[in-house]
């Protein structure tokens, strides 16, 4: 190859680097703004979750049934898990039915452990208070606050078996079902709830079972 045939390559050769290096940028810009939605996805996420902690432990804060610093609350896209310690499986069933009814809450893990044996008026599980697609955040804890208030009464009032009553609030009204041993048991139980404070009304569906 003569001298000037090479002198006439190389500024080409050159040309056609830059070029080609060019073309590579906005490859490798477009592959970095692909990825940036998707971090301002997760950012939009994580401070979500950090807003549905929040409204869950300030309103165990202000809950009378509650103590807020016993349960650590944590959220996870959606996905809240509790944990820690409460005195009762009515403050375990009051704290989870706050947490289901709180916006964005797609579902609740429940790792509270009741710290010792002072309660018998946990109904089954079926039979939990649980948020309604009715009802507010602000109503739904109001009706879970009411429910756990109507169980504790029970629980420590004499003359009434709390274990048999299951009780369900909606818009501050009581309904009260399950099983008691005589009609007076089951009248003591409806005035228990009817004298509970933020109660509006009481449905007696108890059944006398004579055993």
């Amino acid at each position: 190859m003569t001298r000037p045939m090479m002198k006439m390559l190389v500024p080409a050769a050159f040309l056609a680097a830059v070029a080609l290096g060019c073309a590579d940028r906005p490859a490798e810009h477009r592959a970095a703004n692909r990825e940036a939605p998707v971090n301002r996805a997760d950012d939009d996420t994580k401070l979500s979750d950090s807003s549905t902690t929040m409204r869950i432990e300030t309103t165990y804060m202000f809950n009378p049934h509650l103590s807020a610093s016993d349960i650590d609350v944590h959220t996870d896209h959606g996905v809240v898990t509790l944990s820690g310690v409460v005195p009762s499986d009515v403050h375990r069933d009051l704290a989870v039915s706050i947490a289901k009814s709180a916006d964005g809450v797609r579902d609740v893990h429940d790792r509270l452990e009741v710290k010792k044996e002072g309660d018998k008026g946990a109904p089954p599980a079926e039979h939990r208070t649980a948020a309604g697609p009715n009802r507010s955040f602000g109503q739904s804890v109001k009706d879970a606050t009411i429910t756990a208030s109507v169980k504790m009464h029970l629980a420590t009032g004499k003359g009434v078996a709390a274990h048999n009553i299951n009780v369900d609030t909606r818009q501050g009204n009581v309904t009260l079902t399950g099983q008691v041993t005589s009609e007076a048991e089951r009248q003591l139980a409806v005035r228990i709830a009817r004298d509970t404070e933020g109660v509006r009304e009481v449905t007696n569906e108890l059944k006398v079972s004579r055993g």
